[in-house]
């Protein structure tokens, strides 16, 4: 979130960050990005501070259409961080997530009534061509809520435990 010269606070990046078929999964991996991203910060021009203040995570609980979507995955061998798990799969997972959060902007957006002659009535309009236009289903969103960040930093157990949760390096870009 930022401001800008503005005191309207405004979205200026985003993206995923993370999923979990639990919220227990998510917020742990979500505890260690925050932890990550204080640690780190001057990379997007931020201090510690400005990360407490303007750094927001969203969880989303999202349904996927299960005639089209395998929670398994494409198949076969590949690279992969964590045992079991493919990259192959989780792009699989995460361009369905994807698709289904932006349906839901779109839904969104479709839902307003801004004055017709705004740039917001154009963009209403927009996005309710654009959920015309789809031709696969979409998925939907059930639940959003906003995540509460800890700044306790868990410490691991032993190395082992410190592989196993620490995150890809494909994760961190």
């Amino acid at each position: 979130m930022d401001g800008m010269l503005r005191n309207d606070e405004f979205i200026w990046h985003q993206r995923m960050v993370c999923y979990s078929t639990t919220l227990g999964g998510v917020k742990q991996q979500l505890d260690g990005r925050y932890q990550h991203l204080l640690s780190t910060g001057e990379v997007y021009d931020m201090t510690p501070d400005d990360v407490r203040d303007k750094a927001r995570f969203a969880i989303w609980y999202i349904e996927l259409p299960s005639d089209v979507f395998d929670p398994s995955g494409p198949k076969g061998e590949g690279y992969t961080w964590h045992q079991g798990t493919s990259y192959l799969q989780i792009r699989h997972i995460v361009e369905w997530s994807t698709r289904v959060l932006h349906a839901e902007f779109q839904r969104r957006e479709a839902a307003k009534t801004p004055h017709i002659l705004s740039v917001q009535h154009e963009w209403t309009e927009s996005a309710k061509e654009t959920l015309a236009s789809a031709q696969a289903p979409l998925g939907s969103v059930l639940l959003s809520q906003w995540y509460q960040p800890s700044e306790i930093e868990v410490e691991a157990e032993d190395e082992e435990e410190v592989l196993r949760t620490m995150p890809c390096p494909m994760c961190q870009l």
